[in-house]
């Protein structure tokens, strides 16, 4: 306790609080004027000070990425951009800044075994037995290969059912008892769970100017950070260690995009996505490729829709006459169940 407390005192031998207390009021945006005038109070360090220490810090991360990228290692990396005045752009001279910087910032991630609290095994990286079995392997039999399992199929089923009810529940929050919505029969089933309060160890990595949105941008960003930054050899990035993997947000991106041009339609059409697009107003969802997060809201928003629509015919099916009706009878979680299965098998697409 004695330690803590001198820890906050107004003393150049202990900067403890100043230094925290500086770089928090940094990157929450205070102006160099407040700083000073804080710095001034003893209540952090000068701005000059602040800046010293975050080149230091940003230096220290990078040294701490580049010694987990010599090991078995993830990147991950996006665009990115900035903002770098609120007023509008004036492109006169050649040193005139940017109103938005764009750019690429990546993370490394360290890579775990089978047990996520150990380190992998290199050898496990080793892709050679894998390519080899990939060529000697036979065609796919539907039976065998990739229909589902009995097991597999309840725990989509189960999985189903959560999405059916977690709308209901969703959409009518204060409707339904904590109790019921908390229930674990009703949550999605856990297949493969991971430890507790365990997170993936990552590291962070310099902004860059480069922009990563063209084939030519990714292998300009790859090389500035692990030829530049990290200071690698050509021998140490073999393609026999370094391989690209698509991202999950460009499958999602690609899925979401076949499903808007595989269900699009015309507006005449009842029940397609653009008659739901005029319902939601949202006319710019009928280009190509509308923006992401644009066009997922909106398949959420006529997922719900058709859920509780569909809620409303099983209800009426059972003698509910209304959302409201049901949920002052105190449904149990064997009942949600069972009307969700009712739902699905009525109005969804049956497992194969």
């Amino acid at each position: 306790i004695m330690l803590a407390q001198l820890a906050r005192q107004q003393s150049n031998k202990c900067l403890k609080f100043a230094v925290v207390n500086g770089l928090a009021l940094w990157s929450s945006g205070a102006s160099r004027k407040t700083i000073e005038m804080m710095a001034a109070a003893r209540l952090c360090i000068s701005y000059t000070a602040i800046s010293a220490m975050v080149n230091s810090l940003a230096a220290h991360c990078v040294r701490l990425a580049a010694l987990v990228a010599l090991g078995p290692h993830m990147l991950g990396y996006d665009n990115i951009n900035i903002s770098l005045s609120t007023f509008i752009e004036q492109r006169g001279l050649l040193d005139t800044p940017y109103k938005v910087q764009s750019g690429t910032f990546g993370l490394i991630y360290e890579l775990r075994g089978d047990d996520p609290a150990t380190p992998i095994n290199p050898a496990h990286l080793d892709a050679s037995g894998l390519i080899k079995r990939f060529m000697m392997a036979p065609s796919l039999d539907y039976k065998h290969d990739v229909q589902l399992t009995a097991a597999q199929t309840s725990i989509l089923k189960a999985d189903l059912q959560a999405t059916i009810i977690e709308a209901l529940f969703r959409l009518f929050p204060d409707m339904f008892a904590d109790e019921l919505k908390n229930n674990d029969q009703l949550k999605r089933p856990v297949v493969l769970e991971y430890p507790h309060g365990l997170k993936t160890a990552f590291y962070a990595t310099r902004a860059s100017t480069i922009e990563e949105a063209t084939r030519a941008g990714n292998s300009k960003y790859l090389d500035e950070l692990y030829r530049l930054e990290f200071g690698m050899t050509p021998s140490q990035l073999r393609r026999e260690v370094f391989q690209v993997a698509l991202a999950l947000f460009h499958l999602v991106l690609n899925l979401i995009w076949a499903v808007h041009v595989k269900h699009q339609a015309t507006v005449a059409t009842t029940g397609s996505l653009s008659w739901f697009y005029a319902l939601l107003e949202k006319s710019r969802l009928a280009n190509p490729h509308p923006d992401y997060h644009s066009l997922l809201m909106a398949l959420r928003q006529t997922l719900d829709a058709l859920l509780i629509d569909s809620w409303r015919k099983i209800l009426a099916r059972n003698g509910y006459s209304s959302v409201t009706a049901f949920a002052k009878s105190n449904p149990t979680a064997e009942i949600m169940k069972e009307l969700a299965d009712q739902l699905h098998n009525s109005f969804a697409s049956t497992v194969p």
